[in-house]
C-alpha cells in the first residue's frame, strides 16, 4: 500500500502532472513501454525537478518547511 500523501505532495503532484502529460507530447509517446533510456530519464529528471519547483515554492510562500 503506498503512503498517504500530505496535502503539500498532493498539491506538487498536481501542479507536475500536466506539465509532465506536455513533456510526453513533446517527445512524441505516451507509452512509457516504447521509451528509450534516454526518454525515460529525461521523463523522470522532468518530472523530479517540476515537482521540487513546486514545493520550493510553497515553502517560498509558507516561509516554512511543509513537512
Amino acid at each position: 500500500m503506498a503512503k498517504e500523501l500530505t496535502i503539500e505532495e498532493g498539491r506538487a503532484i498536481m501542479a507536475a502532472s500536466e506539465r509532465c502529460g506536455t513533456f510526453l507530447e513533446d517527445i512524441g509517446t505516451t507509452d512509457m513501454a516504447t521509451m528509450t533510456e534516454e526518454q525515460w530519464l529525461d521523463f523522470l529528471a522532468h518530472c523530479y525537478t517540476t515537482i521540487c519547483e513546486s514545493v520550493a515554492a510553497e515553502i517560498e510562500l509558507l516561509d516554512d518547511v511543509p513537512f
